[in-house]
């Protein structure tokens, strides 16, 4: 009897297939084959490989050419600004140099363990790393992040003390102080992105070619909400710096000038009190102009900075999308050239960090200080 069944009920069931193939049946046999069809997706997504994603490649072979030489140039101009302040007794004393060492040694360590992965994807068109490589490259990724950001602004907190504070008070913290507040830095950078990572798991992000936590789109909103306002505050600190610098300046001109018109003594003018206040006065000026100077630049370069991370916070609010290749190579490219803007800001300015960096690169010798 079982058997009888089980013959009469097998050109049922290739009928009913027939059926919805065909469409003989109308609606209810094609959301049947729907149904089918979500099931295998399921399944097919929850055994196989969720990281098949389509990526944004404008062109594979360009793409990691592009990429390898900016490795290269990220770990080269980092290690030469790192051998120069460390082989510098006098820089190893300056809490200023110190947080420029740290910042280029969290940039070399980027360079070298975060854009590997968007070079190896660009040139095999996937992520083939599996989940287990993509949640640790996701902790990876965001405490490397989070130390160049926290290193980004302890530095231009320390430019902002530099140029406001009276001389004797500047520095605040010592060497031996900042290297502590670096270390912290470093765990609470790890802590972040691995608990991150724990609690929101790991996706791998087709326009940006990396892994990042899998955060909800609310969170992503937030996080552009808050940068956008920092990012304001920040300006908006700056511009008053720089008037209170600037009102300073102009303060001083005017008691020097009045000074001089007091004092103004044709035989007596070496001999005078009033000249060696007249002296002091231009050196206050001097300063408060190269003190108005520091703040105009440190603006300029810390706002430019600031504003090529929001093509990554914007890649990470699309929700693993994919997007147009041009577009996404270039914010891309943007987000990457991070770990190189620094040191090549330093080392394009400072034509005595060229030649110092010329020569250390000639002497090995450690140094004894």
């Amino acid at each position: 009897m079982e058997e009888e069944e089980g013959r009469q009920s097998l050109p049922l069931n290739i009928d009913m297939v027939g059926q919805v193939v065909h469409g003989s049946d109308g609606d209810t046999n094609r959301s049947s084959l729907d149904e089918i069809l979500e099931t295998v997706d399921v399944m097919i997504g929850g055994n196989g490989d969720e990281f098949a994603t389509p990526v944004s490649i404008l062109n594979g072979p360009f793409q990691a050419a592009l990429l390898s030489l900016l490795v290269l140039m990220s770990i080269g101009a980092n290690a030469c600004v790192i051998n120069n302040i460390r082989h510098n007794c006098i820089k190893l004393r300056s809490t200023h140099f110190i947080l420029i060492q740290h910042l280029c040694m969290a940039d070399l360590i980027g360079a070298s363990l975060i854009l590997p992965a968007p070079l190896v994807t660009s040139f095999r068109g996937r992520w083939e790393g599996g989940s287990n490589l993509c949640h640790l490259s996701s902790v990876v990724n965001v405490s490397l992040w989070l130390q160049h950001v926290f290193m980004f602004l302890m530095l231009k907190i320390d430019r902002v003390l530099a140029a406001t504070l009276p001389i004797g008070r500047y520095p605040i913290c010592t060497p031996r102080t900042s290297q502590w507040l670096v270390l912290l830095a470093w765990l609470l950078a790890l802590a972040i992105g691995a608990g991150v990572t724990s609690a929101a798991g790991a996706r791998f992000e087709p326009s940006l070619l990396l892994c990042a936590p899998g955060l909800p789109q609310e969170f992503g909103i937030t996080l552009i909400s808050l940068y956008c306002s920092a990012f304001a505050s920040m300006v908006v600190g700056y511009v008053v710096l720089i008037i209170v610098v600037g009102r300073k300046k102009s303060k001083n001109k005017a008691e020097q000038q009045s000074e001089e018109e007091v004092t103004e003594e044709p035989h007596h003018e070496h001999d005078s009190p009033g000249s060696s206040n007249s002296k002091s006065s231009s050196t206050q000026q001097q300063q408060s102009g190269a003190n108005l100077r520091s703040a105009a630049t440190s603006l300029i370069v810390t706002a430019s900075h600031l504003l090529l991370y929001l093509p990554a916070l914007l890649l990470l609010g699309l929700q693993g999308t994919v997007v147009n290749p041009v577009a996404a190579a270039l914010c891309a490219l943007i987000v990457y050239s991070e770990f190189l803007i620094h040191p090549m800001v330093l080392l394009s300015t400072s034509r005595r960090m060229r030649q110092e960096v010329l020569r250390t690169l000639k002497r090995h010798s450690p140094c004894c200080c």
